[in-house]
């Protein structure tokens, strides 16, 4: 990641990394958090069910699933990524006083 982002854009990273992770300790990021995984679970139980023979109920039924689960690894992405910059960051702050 370091060769890629300029110093300002690995700042923009971390900071997006801490206000996801604030947002996803606030009660409406629990919610939705919650709700997600909720929809994953059921989505899930949908798919154990679906007619394997009927291609278009077994895609809907996969889409079911995919959605929600796309939306907690885009969220839980940008946390990563930003404690990914802030090391980097830290590395680098470490490597010139070092």
């Amino acid at each position: 990641m370091n060769d890629i982002f300029s110093d300002d854009q690995l700042f923009a990273l971390a900071r997006a990394g801490i206000e996801a992770e604030s947002f996803l300790r606030t009660p409406l990021g629990k919610d939705i958090v919650e709700t997600a995984e909720i929809e994953v679970r059921r989505a899930r139980d949908a798919l154990e069910r679906v007619d394997p023979d009927d291609p278009g109920a077994v895609r809907q039924a996969q889409f079911a699933v995919a959605v929600p689960r796309r939306a907690l690894e885009w969220l839980l992405g940008i946390v990563e990524m930003g404690a990914e910059a802030h090391r980097q960051l830290r590395d680098k702050e470490e490597s010139v006083d070092g």
